[in-house]
């Protein structure tokens, strides 16, 4: 058990060889040997405050309500722990959460995610059967079996179809929409999670992002429509309608568990055998293991080792690492600017040779802006995606719609020469957009020196993702990394220290806090409401940036929602930090944590 990890003392001398495994949204989940049984077991310990004695029966009656069926984590008993407290005994699933699994290797295959969806179908199906909302599916609670086969976990805030919630309880990112505008929990709302779990199965990412801004947020209020074959285009048309239909933003629109069930394709047909050459959308890069050997004065100093991973189209990636890390080194060899010792970087399916770049759809973003300084804006993006072959018109489109991706369009008659440095900024990527890449690999961007430009530069960095393209971004910044990017890989000395998402590289019980940027107006109302803020920063143009820890419960939705419209109208942008995550990269490179207040410091305890 780790130093940080919290011990647990269990009556009796049944369940040995105790070791904790992952703290999760309601409890603390451990290892145990069932000595009676001569099995392995899972050990589930509460939240502090979730350790009623009531909360814990309910977990437990509501855990034995469904727990024969083969696709929920079966429920063997309960126990008594530290402190004179229940806890459950559990079956233990070995094979990872499906977070895990997209982390560590990028989405699943089409055959996969759609046994996922008939399993986890058929999961909610007996739960909703009984009166159980389960209200919190989402990768992490769905557990891989050692077969391969699914179980749907954590029924720790599932309630009856009929229960009253006082505060929303579940996780925004797959949250129906009605969910974020205060309505009660139903039936539906676990179909629209289960719409999306899956999405994100076969996506490698979450279509949202894990940062929502508010114009996202307000669109999930407002109904903005999420459609499965806006993002999995090639999936055969009756299984993509009746996805699509458990997106509806309408709760009485979309199908019933039972219904999706059968629905569902118990096999892949002759008529829809396309469905397995679609498998999961292929990685836009691969990088395979990559190894660099310095051999000039015969010692044979690997300067990278086996570097490897791969990036999804509309996946963002961060290279960590200091300047003598390997990051520059990587982004050279994947851009095709170095040959490596060993190894091989696959771009849209075409291996990368030095000086030959025929058919690789690849823009490299060095460190300084380079463009024509003598030519505007609109000039500089024509000629670049001009060199892409592609015929007048496609260019003259894609160039006018770049300007208005970019926020360029007010400077496109501007001569470049004239820009600021954000401005140059914003025409270096923009260009490198212009030449219809596959991957765009963005060389140690420098951290901008004000909040304004970070927002800036991960906003054109989610646009390029919206556009599904793959992004790999070399910085030698922690904090940067965790706004910019959806995976990370950490380099020292030439070699991978953490690779795969914010689960791969920092413990689930991470301590959030929401950021909110609002102008100064809004400021002295925002503190009268109680919140526990920890930072005020006064930013350019009158405005200030606040940050405040959630309460218990608390969502970033949730609190944005119940705050007076007074409020929201000054709000320019809110977004979710994991400072968690920003410190555990600090660690991996060697550095101290942010931050200096015991309060911080007492929170970094739980990273």
């Amino acid at each position: 058990m780790g130093l940080m990890e919290p011990a647990v003392e269990v009556a009796g001398d049944d369940l040995t060889d105790i070791e904790y495994v992952a703290s999760g949204g309601t409890g603390v989940v451990y290892r145990a040997v069932q000595q009676s049984l001569g099995r392995v077991v899972a050990l589930k310990v509460l939240h502090g405050v979730d350790l009623r004695e009531d909360r814990i029966r309910q977990e437990a009656w509501i855990q034995a309500q469904v727990s024969e069926h083969a696709n929920v984590v079966t429920l063997y008993g309960t126990t008594t722990v530290t402190g004179l407290r229940t806890a459950l005994i559990l079956e233990f699933v070995p094979g990872g959460s499906l977070s895990e699994r997209i982390g560590r290797a990028g989405p699943l295959e089409a055959a996969e995610w759609l046994r996922l969806a008939r399993e986890l179908s058929s999961a909610l199906a007996a739960a909703h059967g009984v009166g159980i909302i389960h209200r919190d599916v989402k990768p992490a609670n769905v557990l891989f079996a050692a077969d391969g086969s699914t179980r749907l976990a954590d029924f720790g805030i599932s309630g009856g179809c009929t229960r009253t919630v006082p505060h929303l309880e579940t996780s925004v990112a797959f949250a129906a929409p009605e969910l974020l505008g205060g309505d009660r929990p139903d039936r539906s709302n676990d179909v629209f999670s289960l719409a999306l779990t899956v999405l994100v199965a076969a996506l490698g990412r979450h279509p949202f992002g894990d940062r929502l801004p508010v114009a996202a947020m307000a669109a999930r209020i407002q109904g903005e429509r999420l459609r499965f074959t806006d993002w999995i285009p090639s999936v055969p048309k009756g299984l993509g309608a009746l996805l699509d239909g458990c997106l509806d933003p309408e709760p009485e629109e979309r199908p019933t568990v039972a219904e999706l069930l059968n629905g569902l394709p118990a096999v892949i047909t002759d008529a829809d055998r396309h469905l397995v050459s679609l498998g999961r959308p292929s990685s836009a890069l691969e990088v395979g293991s990559i190894t660099v050997t310095d051999d000039r004065f015969g010692f044979g100093w690997k300067l990278l080792e086996s570097v490897q991973f791969s990036v999804a189209g509309g996946g963002v990636l961060a290279l960590v690492g200091r300047k003598e890390s390997g990051v520059r080194l990587a982004l050279e060899v994947i851009g095709g600017l170095r040959q490596p010792s060993s190894g091989s970087v696959v771009v849209g399916g075409v291996t990368i040779e030095p000086r030959r770049s025929s058919g690789v759809r690849l823009a490299y973003v060095a460190c300084e802006p380079q463009f024509f300084t003598s030519l505007s804006v609109r000039r500089n993006l024509i000629h670049f995606a001009g060199l892409t072959g592609s015929n007048r018109a496609a260019v003259a489109d894609r160039v006018e719609s770049i300007l208005d991706a970019m926020w360029l369009r007010d400077r496109a008659n501007t001569r470049a020469s004239s820009l600021s440095p954000a401005g140059a900024q914003r025409l270096h990527l923009a260009i490198a957009m212009a030449s219809d890449p596959t991957v765009v690999l963005i060389d140690r961007i420098d951290t901008p020196r004000d909040d304004a430009a970070v927002s800036e530069l991960a906003s054109a960095v989610a646009i390029m993702a919206q556009r599904r393209i793959a992004v790999v971004v070399g910085t030698d910044d922690p904090q940067l990394a965790s706004r910019l990017a959806d995976r990370f890989c950490v380099l020292s000395a030439g070699r991978v220290v953490a690779c795969g998402g914010p689960d791969a590289v920092v413990p689930e019980d991470g301590t959030e806090e929401i950021v909110v940027t609002l102008d100064s107006s809004g400021r002295a109302p925002l503190l009268g409401l109680g919140l526990e803020v920890v930072g005020i920063e006064p930013l350019a143009d009158s405005r200030t940036r606040v940050t405040f820890l959630p309460g218990p419960g608390d969502t970033i939705e949730a609190v944005v929602a119940s705050l007076p419209e007074s409020i929201r109208s000054t709000l320019t942008s809110v977004e979710v930090r994991n400072r968690c995550l920003t410190d555990h990269l600090s660690r991996l490179l060697g550095d101290s944590p942010t931050g200096s207040t015991s309060a911080r410091s007492e929170s970094l305890l739980r990273c």
